[in-house]
This record gives structure tokens, C-alpha cells and sequence, in this order.
């Protein structure tokens, strides 16, 4: 068994003046990306930590052609175009709004959004709202324990990590 590094980050830093993404200086391996959206984070972890590879999940269709432009030719990202779960399935996504072309300095980013979120059929409110998405377990997509997770889901990490059980009986990657 690999030993990891056991962090969970809150959104503060916890390094003083550096970033969590500092600890990818110093470990190489598999890099989550749970919520890619646009693919801008798994970039700027690719940039601090070349020798890794990474898997970025992002449900949302509206964001495919930005990820797509951003990660589609690097050969150490795998793209998975679903969202992440405690189960496999179909599942509500609700998206509250997109980039509609006039929001200075989105202007190229037209349908995006990076507000989605995973929602329970039968507890949606917002019945028009919403697409149906596929959603995977992260323990049937991964199979190297991760070094580094970085965890956008809108309010489904518990979901999400419900679904990594067994991969993260094998240790804690760094989660932020």
C-alpha cells in the first residue's frame, strides 16, 4: 500500500503563503478534478505537476466545448463527461443560469456555467430547469489512489465520496 498525504482543505489556505496546489511540487501521480467545468484548474495543475495525469469530471454540456479547447489534446487528461456519485445512474443536474454573451469578460464563453449542481429527482424544485445526467462512482473509473483531488460539486461531496470508498480505503489524497 502507497502512503499519501492526508489533507483536507476548506477553502483556506493552510500552507501560510502558499497554495494548496503546492503540493503538487512535490508529489507526481493521478489528479482529480471533480466539477473540471472549464478545465482551467486541471491546467494549472498540469502546469505545476507535468509528470501527472489527470481525470476531470464535468456533467454539464454547456461546458464540454471549453473543456474540450482546453484539456481535449492532452494526452494526460482523460475527459469524463458525467458527473461523480455515490451510485451509477441518471440523475437531475439543475443549472441555475448560463453565460448569456453580454457579462464583461465572458463574452467566448457563451453557455457555461459553473453552478450546477446534482439534485435528487423527486426533491427538485426547479422542474424546468434541470437536465438529466449520467453519473459514475469514482471507484469504477479510477483504480490508482489519487495524490491530489480538487472537489467543485456544489454540495455532492458526500455523494461523491460514498462512491470512492474503496479507493480511498487505500489512503487520503490531498482534497481541496
Amino acid at each position: 500500500m502507497q502512503s499519501s498525504l492526508s489533507y483536507v482543505h476548506s477553502g483556506r489556505e493552510i500552507f501560510e503563503n502558499r497554495s494548496p496546489f503546492d503540493i503538487l511540487k512535490i508529489r507526481s501521480g493521478v489528479i482529480i478534478d471533480a466539477g473540471g467545468a472549464a478545465g482551467e484548474v486541471t491546467k494549472k495543475m498540469l502546469q505545476i505537476s507535468p509528470n501527472s495525469s489527470a481525470y476531470v469530471f464535468e456533467p454539464f454540456p454547456g461546458n464540454f466545448p471549453f473543456l474540450d479547447g482546453n484539456l481535449g489534446k492532452d494526452s494526460r487528461v482523460t475527459i469524463v463527461k458525467k458527473a461523480l456519485g455515490a451510485q451509477l445512474g441518471r440523475q437531475r443536474f439543475i443549472v441555475a443560469g448560463t453565460v448569456k454573451g453580454h457579462e464583461k469578460g465572458w463574452e467566448s464563453m457563451v453557455g457555461y456555467s459553473s453552478g450546477g449542481r446534482l439534485a435528487e429527482i423527486s426533491s427538485s424544485s426547479d422542474k424546468d430547469s434541470y437536465i438529466e445526467v449520467d453519473v459514475v462512482r469514482l471507484d469504477d473509473m479510477v483504480n490508482d489512489l489519487p495524490v491530489f483531488m480538487k472537489v467543485d460539486v456544489q454540495g455532492g461531496e458526500l455523494n461523491l465520496l460514498k462512491g470512492a470508498s474503496s479507493l480511498l480505503q487505500m489512503g487520503l489524497p490531498y482534497i481541496y
